[in-house]
């Protein structure tokens, strides 16, 4: 039997790429990044695959949080627009499934 391959769930309804390469971290993001020990290949991850929200301030902010069954999951506030992720953070109380 083939398993069906999930989908994200998406909660906002505009444009916005999961491609990792339109994305650059600013300073206050690698900086959060290294001082909270999140590996890259987890942000990744959330980008590419997770859930997506509007984050405070509204849209061009995006959230989007791994889907993993591991916790805490990784969180990240990215502009969708210019494409510079503004913070990422650990996320033990995101619940959507």
């Amino acid at each position: 039997m083939v398993k069906k391959k999930e989908e994200p769930i998406v909660l906002i309804e505009r444009e916005f790429s999961r491609n990792i390469e339109d994305y650059g971290m600013t300073q206050h993001a690698f900086l959060r990044r290294k001082r909270r020990d999140i590996d890259t290949e987890r942000i990744i991850d959330a980008i590419e695959k997770g859930h997506v929200q509007e984050a405070k301030g509204g849209y061009p902010n995006i959230r989007f949080i791994e889907r993993t069954k591991l916790r805490p999951r990784v969180g990240v506030v990215a502009n969708c627009k210019n494409g510079k992720i503004s913070t990422v953070f650990w996320n033990s109380n995101y619940d959507l499934e």
